[in-house]
């Protein structure tokens, strides 16, 4: 990470840092006012159009195509997990903040719905429309769903429950929408964990990655087959029984099948030829099935889960690790991901207002509401962190050196594994985010920071120290504009027993482990 690279990524992260706090970092200025062209500021003024840069007005939606409507305002266009909670939240509380009563959700379509309000002062009735249809239909059209996605301008916003791909990025930036990767494009607004759901009376609580791998590609068909968990934690098979796998919104495009495709199957699709496995169109009719199949087995959002069902613990290879908010928060969870809001970089106002306000606390409890985790700061009540906590000190394969570091210390609010892309110091979109909430709960506190890098295990081991050591250096840069001095750095490289991912076989695996740990020392 050398300081060429590193001077317009720190200028980018305290750009962030500023603009959640409400204030310009000095050092950003007198970058800008140096020098108008210079790389560091055009960092910056990339992010800048995350938090509030320049706007270009979209034009408005067919009023033809819609029968007595409402004047649509906003379409938000995409993944189902978020259309079916989320997003009629925070289309309800935007028009709210227009000055709409008597706000209501009406059913258009089997995938569509209008959130509708009545202006209390000119009785005006606007909409933003939600089309749920998959991930894929944030971004463009498919063989299935026509008339989605913001390729040909037929979304102002994208839901998604995964990342873009490069060919649908491509797509974007063919269509002159701009870098759709880039922060002012992609916006993680939440998180959420993907649960293997079985019925409670399945013997097994939990399953390593590859199990499932061999369940959902019909390496196994009968339970007794299975090798995992109880719910002590104690080796066991499963009953004997035909497996039966409910596969929900089983298509690409879907971003929950998608998602498990990628972290599970090994980019494999499944053959749904294979008889035991059984296509559902809806979340709440995979709760149903597995509530009355003692041998299914079925995947979706950990917010779906019903009394008929109970989620398993999973593992990449070590710990059985449950899908809680805890655990997906510090992305122990094996499968959790982002949630993301996908827009053009030259957003309008209202499409800013929109984005800002899924960001803004208001924003982030209807986000909890909706059984999802906030990318908010949270205080642990202290228990699961000092579990956490307690696991590591008492593990023998764990460092003396990083033992010794975290003996005093603690992670009950800064539950942020800040991580960073391939071989450098720049953080990911998420990361920069993060950064800023993490400096809003250390302001005020009397705690030393802990920064603890790592890296990946791709390249020389000597170099991966080094530049674990570099990234907690960077973070700390970051706080230091910010006023925060008491810091301690150190770096661990690709120390095996510290890899939140062992298996690193894929990008997202290796990004895993790219990461800075925080953690305080608090002076009583």
């Amino acid at each position: 990470m050398s300081n060429r690279n590193t001077a317009p990524a720190l200028a980018a992260a305290a750009w962030v840092v500023g603009c959640l706090l409400g204030a310009l970092p000095s050092a950003a200025t007198a970058a800008a006012q140096e020098n108008p062209h210079s790389p560091i500021v055009e960092t910056i003024k990339a992010i800048k159009g995350k938090i509030g840069g320049p706007a270009v007005l979209a034009a408005p939606p067919s009023a033809a195509a819609r029968k007595d409507p409402p004047n649509v305002i906003l379409r938000l266009h995409g993944s189902s997990t978020l259309g079916n909670r989320f997003a009629p939240k925070l289309a309800q509380l935007l028009l709210e903040q227009r000055g709409h009563r008597s706000v209501e959700t009406v059913q258009t379509g089997s995938e569509t719905l209008d959130v509708v309000g009545q202006g209390a002062a000119d009785g005006k009735r606007e909409a933003v429309e939600i089309n749920r249809s998959g991930s894929g239909s944030a971004f463009a059209e498919s063989v299935a769903f026509k008339h989605v996605g913001l390729e040909k301008k037929f979304a102002d916003i994208g839901l998604s429950s995964r990342a873009i791909k490069p060919e649908e990025a491509a797509k974007l930036r063919a269509a002159g929408l701009g870098e759709p990767t880039s922060p002012q494009a992609e916006h993680v607004v939440g998180l959420d964990g993907v649960a293997l759901f079985v019925h409670p009376s399945n013997p097994v609580a939990g399953l390593s990655l590859d199990e499932l791998r061999r369940i959902y590609l019909h390496e196994v068909a009968d339970w007794s087959e299975v090798h995992g968990v109880d719910k002590n934690g104690k080796p066991v098979q499963g009953k004997a029984g035909p497996i039966t796998v409910y596969c929900d919104h089983c298509r690409p495009g879907d971003g929950t099948y998608d998602f498990v495709k990628q972290k599970v199957l090994g980019n494999v699709d499944l053959d749904l030829a294979i008889p035991y496995i059984k296509t559902i169109e809806t979340h709440e009719g995979t709760q149903q099935a597995l509530a009355g199949d003692p041998n299914g087995i079925g995947y979706g959002s950990i917010v779906f889960q019903s009394a008929g069902s109970r989620p398993l613990r999973l593992s990449r290879g070590g710990a059985f690790v449950e899908a809680d908010a805890f655990h997906i928060k510090t992305g122990d969870y094996p499968l959790t991901r982002n949630l993301y809001l996908y827009t053009r970089e030259k957003k309008s106002p209202l499409e800013l207002q929109f984005v800002k306000l899924a960001y803004s606390p208001a924003g982030q409890r209807l986000l909890e509401e909706s059984g999802f985790v906030s990318t908010m700061p949270t205080k642990d009540t202290g228990s699961q962190a000092n579990a956490h906590k307690q696991r590591l000190l008492n593990d023998p394969k764990i460092p003396s050196a990083y033992k010794e570091l975290i003996s005093k210390a603690d992670r009950d609010d800064t539950l942020y594994n800040l991580r960073f892309e391939s071989g450098t110091g720049q953080l990911d979109n998420k990361s920069l985010i993060d950064l800023g909430r993490l400096v809003q709960v250390l302001q005020g506190k009397n705690a030393t920071v802990v920064l603890v890098g790592f890296s990946d295990s791709r390249g020389d081991s000597a170099v991966n120290l080094k530049l674990s050591v570099e990234r907690a250096q960077f973070v700390a840069e970051v706080l230091k504009t910010q006023g925060i001095s008491r810091i301690e750095t150190a770096g661990f490289g690709e120390e095996p027993a510290l890899l939140l991912n062992p298996q690193e076989s894929s990008y997202e695996a290796l990004k895993d482990n790219r990461r800075v740990e925080v953690w305080l020392k608090r002076t009583p």
